[in-house]
């Protein structure tokens, strides 16, 4: 946590089925046992609902749990949930082009968003103050970035070398590295250009 911000999209609530393994998405739900929050996740083959509970996760819980007692309209926010984690990419298209008040943040990995809304996406990841729970700048740049990368798109690293300092953008060098291996260097080259020229010009 951060200023009361959260560090992690709602993706960091997956979890491996136990049945067959898949990573199995957050549904919005939870419960509470035994003086614990679980999370709800659901088996994208077909094993049901189960749920899960982690030490690591108490924090985004808890943010997510306080976002739902702010939300104007619960509704609209839990169509928004259902479609950016399984809806076909026609419907996070439209959701994406025109959101509603307030949305759930995912990692892009786990978006079926086209390549054609992916800057529309690194837009709103940046300024846009409609999520729910509200992510920080760290992970605002991050994700911007890792909408660039698994895109392979240039406009999304021109909106985050716009909006971000270099610093901002070296601090998560280390997670986009991880998360996107041999794709990474070659997006992070053009970043970094893309910054010293704009750092000559100046």
């Amino acid at each position: 946590m951060n200023g009361g911000e959260i560090r992690f999209t709602l993706s960091t609530l997956r979890s491996e089925c136990d049945l067959c393994g898949a990573w199995s998405p957050f549904t919005g739900k939870t419960e509470v046992r035994a003086g614990r929050t679980y999370v709800i996740v659901r088996c994208p083959n077909g094993d049901g609902e189960f749920s899960v509970w982690k030490r690591d996760n108490e924090a985004l819980v808890l943010a997510f749990q306080r976002a739902q007692e702010t939300l104007t309209d619960s509704d609209s926010y839990r169509n928004a949930f259902n479609v950016l984690v399984g809806a076909h990419a026609g419907a996070v298209a439209a959701l994406v082009t025109s959101p509603p008040a307030e949305l759930p943040l995912f990692a892009i990995e786990d978006l079926p968003l086209g390549r054609e809304h992916a800057a529309r996406w690194s837009g709103l990841v940046l300024e846009w103050q409609g999520w729910r729970p509200l992510p920080d700048r760290s992970l605002r740049v991050e994700e911007a970035l890792a909408t660039a990368l698994k895109y392979d798109e240039k406009a999304c690293v021109e909106l985050v070398v716009a909006s971000a300092r270099q610093d901002e953008i070296a601090a998560v060098q280390d997670k986009l590295r991880r998360r996107f291996g041999a794709k990474y260097p070659g997006v992070l080259a053009v970043a970094s250009r893309m910054l010293r020229q704009d750092s000559a010009g100046m």
